[in-house]
């Protein structure tokens, strides 16, 4: 079985490096065959004998299946696979988008646009709290001087009430 693997591995690696076509591989002892097909999507299909196991199997690198981006990411990388044509520029392309390198570059994409959209929105923010820090401020300023004016009436009253205690007494004493 670790033989068969390996096969398969080589021939999905020597797909990589050569130009459009189909090829098969056998076994050391001519029973199993491996073909691979380099068409808008690298194919493989496995027989054992006269027995078909395996048939036009798709050889890609399969991330995860477990998410939407994902399943939609895979779909991007097979439709710019199938856009390919068999010309030599077409072959190079679509070798690297099996090799998995297109899909990494997608992703990198993505992130940075998301990572713009984060930074962003992190300006956003702060440039309401630091608003919200100088209406708070403010407040603060605002409600301290009336504190300080009522304290300053407060002041003044009782000043006046002295005074006016104070006249009413020397009246007082003056009659």
């Amino acid at each position: 079985m670790t033989r068969f693997t390996f096969t398969v591995l080589a021939m999905m690696l020597v797909s990589t490096i050569s130009f459009a076509g189909s090829w098969t591989v056998k076994s050391p002892d001519g029973k199993t065959s491996v073909a691979v097909s380099d068409g808008p999507v690298i194919t493989y299909s496995v027989s054992r004998g006269e027995t078909l196991l395996i048939d036009g199997a798709k050889a890609s690198m399969k991330l995860s299946d477990a998410d939407f981006e994902t399943k939609q990411l895979l779909a991007d990388c097979e439709k710019a696979a199938e856009e390919c044509d068999n010309s030599l520029e077409g072959v190079i392309h679509r070798i690297y988008i099996n090799s998995g390198m297109y899909a990494i570059e997608q992703e990198i994409i993505k992130y940075a646009q998301k990572y713009a959209l984060a930074v962003k929105a992190k300006g956003l923010y702060d440039g309401i709290e630091g608003l919200i820090d100088f209406i708070r401020t403010d407040y603060e300023v605002i409600e301290n001087q009336a504190r300080l004016s009522k304290e300053h009436i407060e002041r003044n009253i009782e000043i006046m009430k002295t005074s006016m205690v104070k006249d009413i007494e020397a009246s007082h004493e003056e009659f």
